[in-house]
């Protein structure tokens, strides 16, 4: 864990990618997450060269604030506020 802020993920599995299935899904849960904890935001992170996942955290309203090594990956942590 590398803070105390809830976060976002989605994995879909390869051949159900670029439907926009992952966005959707995050879509939803967001307002669920929001309605229930008071968390004025959420982190997730991501993987630089992951375009895909960049476009849907982007889409999504997250905006990278930090970078951070997770299994040796270098990541960038994205933050976003809730919609309320």
């Amino acid at each position: 864990m590398f803070d105390e802020w809830p976060k976002a993920s989605w994995t879909i599995v390869a051949a159900l990618r670029n439907r926009g299935l992952a966005y959707e899904a995050a879509l939803s849960a967001h307002p669920w997450l929001e309605a229930r904890r008071s968390e004025t935001r959420t982190v997730c992170l991501v993987e630089p060269g992951n375009a895909a996942s960049v476009r849907v955290a982007q889409k999504l309203g997250y905006q990278p604030f930090a970078t951070a090594t997770y299994r040796n990956l270098s990541l960038v942590q994205m933050e976003r506020s809730p919609t309320r």
